[in-house]
């Protein structure tokens, strides 16, 4: 008996060590400029998946979630064959990228339920001296040319041979520079825990140099959203009530004079894109014109009365260029494809928070990059960049599991 159950163990702790074995490499692959214009698409495709059959098989708490995933897939690749007039082969490319979006959610939740922190502490070590590496290149890169991490939001099949040099140096892009918005959130989020003044020291350096790479890399939203995100870990952090009160009123101050103070940032980054699309927010908001903004409210609103053509369903149209997620979602599948896609996103929020409530472990960091997903994936395309969630659902729950064990362990020590 002793002897089957020490077999039973050792078996487990196999299994364990090779499912963070396949994440590191998988996250490599996703990750990892280089990899990922050498890896075929169809090979990085099936090795995100591969893990999905093993999963089910072995942990039954997974088998409901892994079904809705997979029958909220097949509902898109029905809509996008029936209503959109996909080809086959793009319709069932539509399916595998939406199956590929959420699978990180199935690698937290088995992480953070099956492996030991040891295991996890692995992968984080792994992804931290990846996300270094990419970092410094694309810093390097970026003094070069200020615009290189947004011409590689381009598509590898259609940028140039000197673009694609780029990501060969592992330079990072769009994809990139989203992730470390969340990766941000991170270092925030342990700046404002850590009980160990060398640890908040690391964190804040780390703070710095990331929103010191996001201005750099000049994405708006990015950095919009890194510093909301910012700014509501510290309303959470914060548990004196006066302070509270304080930076509500002055969350309500900023609202209330965003014009000034978008105007105000565009001369604070004078001599970059920040500055003319901070310019560009002053004048919607002083002339009332979204227009201002640029092409993407157009394209929204464009969107949004193709979808109107056919509100359930959905439909195709040659006008369509939403540059939205969500709004892509709903103008080619209908409600009943957003809906089900969004009904897929709380349980996948769900999923994660649970298990950490179920661990005692806190999770506003995750509810926060949570939101950062949902906003995000209103104002970008980001149904290919699976880095975000990966970063969110798989690197933000390692992230807590391990440095609040280690704020636990060193109060009761």
């Amino acid at each position: 008996m002793e002897k089957q159950v020490f077999r039973q163990n050792k078996q487990v702790a196999y299994n364990q060590i090779l499912f963070i074995l396949y994440t590191v490499i998988t996250t490599i692959v996703y990750v990892l400029p280089y990899t990922k214009l050498r890896v075929p698409y169809v090979l990085a495709a099936f090795l995100m998946l591969a893990p999905m059959p093993f999963l089910l098989l072995r942990r039954d708490n997974l088998v409901k979630y892994a079904i809705l995933l997979i029958g909220v897939s097949l509902v898109l690749f029905f809509g996008y064959l029936l209503f959109c007039d996909y080809p086959l082969a793009e319709a069932i490319n539509e399916a595998v990228r939406n199956l590929r979006f959420f699978m990180p959610v199935l690698w937290g939740f088995y992480a953070l339920r099956y492996c030991s922190n040891k295991q996890r502490a692995f992968f984080l070590v792994v992804f931290l001296l990846m996300t270094f590496f990419i970092l410094i290149n694309t810093l390097q890169a970026l003094q070069q040319d200020p615009w290189v991490a947004r011409l590689l939001a381009q598509s590898t099949s259609t940028s140039s041979g000197e673009l694609n040099s780029y990501r060969l140096r592992n330079v990072g892009g769009f994809e990139f520079s989203y992730m470390m918005g969340i990766v941000t959130l991170c270092f925030v989020w342990l700046l404002l825990s850590a009980s160990k003044i060398w640890l908040k020291l690391i964190s804040a350096a780390l703070v710095i140099v990331s929103f010191y790479y996001i201005i750099q890399c000049q994405y708006t939203t990015l950095l919009l959203l890194a510093f909301i995100g910012s700014a509501l870990l510290i309303f959470l952090h914060t548990h004196n009530l006066y302070v509270r009160i304080l930076l509500v009123i002055g969350g309500i101050a900023l609202i209330m004079g965003l014009a000034p103070l978008f105007q105000y940032l565009s001369d604070v980054f004078a001599g970059s894109l920040l500055s003319s699309k901070f310019s560009q927010m002053a004048d919607a908001l002083t002339n009332h014109d979204a227009n201002q903004l640029g092409s993407r409210p157009e394209l929204m609103l464009q969107s949004i009365q193709n979808w109107l053509n056919s509100p359930i369903f959905g439909g195709n149209y040659e006008n369509s260029n939403a540059h939205s997620m969500l709004l892509g979602i709903l103008e080619h599948n209908g409600l009943i494809g957003l809906g089900l896609w969004g009904y897929l996103f709380v349980q996948s929020w769900k999923k994660i928070r649970n298990v950490l409530k179920e661990k005692g472990l806190s999770y506003e960091l995750f509810n926060i990059a949570v939101i950062y997903v949902c906003v995000l994936a209103l104002f970008n395309p980001i149904g290919y960049v699976f880095e975000v969630t990966i970063a969110c659902y798989f690197l933000v729950p390692i992230w807590i599991s391990i440095f609040q064990r280690k704020q636990q362990a060193g109060s009761t020590a």
